[in-house]
């Protein structure tokens, strides 16, 4: 058997594990992330020159990696927020004072208490 046919045989039966991480990403209002802090990575920008930041959390439904921007950043990128449990939820599109375009968002932090 070879690899294309044994993926297809596992996949049929259910045998698979999905190894990425999903990139949510925010497009409606109150659209919702919640779950443990598990890290952040930073990535070069390549639209605006820099970097920007990728937090990964673990859900309800698996690893989902958000770059929401320097909102949300400055929360989580504090050194005692890896292990915390977050609600981040997108508020919408807002403008600054300055005229400048951001999307606005909602960081709450929980404790968590398994059942």
């Amino acid at each position: 058997m070879n690899y294309s046919k044994a993926y297809q045989e596992a996949q049929r039966k259910g045998q698979t594990t999905k190894e990425t991480i999903e990139i949510f990403n925010f497009s409606e209002e109150d659209n919702l992330v919640v779950g443990k802090f598990l890290g952040s990575e930073a990535r070069p920008s390549e639209e605006f020159g820099g970097e920007y930041y990728v937090h990964t959390f673990d859900t309800d439904n698996g690893p989902i990696s958000i770059a929401p921007g320097v909102i949300v950043d400055k929360v989580l990128l504090q050194e005692e927020m890896k292990g915390r449990v977050f609600a981040i939820t997108f508020l919408g599109k807002e403008e600054s004072k300055k005229g400048k375009h951001f999307n606005n968002f909602k960081v709450e932090s929980f404790v968590y208490a398994k059942e």
